[in-house]
């Protein structure tokens, strides 16, 4: 059973970071730019030499999180990487009221302590995995656009058709 000492709950959103460092007891909130310098002076040095007994939890931002998750796992850390609806429903069911991103790092960090022998722990994919996503996510990304670019032509010829046929609509027909 995982039993960390300090659970790291941050927000994170495009150019800055919300943390929420709390022992079960207290929260120390910090906020900084989301940049590697200030993420490996808030973050990597002042927890380094206690590794084991920290995580860092955060909500799935989609591409914001990411760059986070892979840095801090790069250094050795347990990172959680959380659904936002398990976030909000924790949130809802603490009756916790108030939305800025302190108060977000805040309810991350309470979760993480509270559910820490539940959560799961991120790892991070090696370059084949990531490969093979980027290569899926092209694929969906050309089928999108063939199935737009003949879509709309096809609709245009519809829309012709019953123009020049004359052709009721159903509601018209049925009335």
């Amino acid at each position: 059973m995982r039993n960390f000492q300090t659970i790291i709950g941050i927000d994170v959103a495009q150019d800055s970071l919300s943390i929420s460092i709390f022992d079960g007891k207290s929260h120390q909130i910090k906020e900084f730019n989301y940049t590697k310098r200030e993420i490996r002076k808030e973050l990597i040095t002042p927890f380094k030499k206690i590794k084991g007994s920290v995580v860092f939890v955060m909500e799935s931002t989609g591409i914001y999180h990411t760059r986070l998750a892979y840095w801090l796992c790069e250094e050795g850390f347990n990172i959680s990487v959380v659904n936002p609806l398990i976030i909000k429903r924790y949130g809802q069911m603490h009756l916790m009221r108030i939305k800025t991103d302190k108060a977000d790092a805040k309810m991350i960090a309470e979760y993480g302590y509270e559910y820490q022998h539940k959560i799961s722990l991120f790892r991070a994919k090696d370059e084949s995995q990531i490969a093979i996503d980027n290569l899926i996510k092209a694929a969906d990304d050309l089928f999108s656009t063939a199935v737009s670019r003949i879509r709309q032509p096809v609709e245009s010829m519809f829309n012709w058709l019953i123009e020049k046929a004359d052709i009721q609509k159903a509601s018209k027909v049925r009335s």
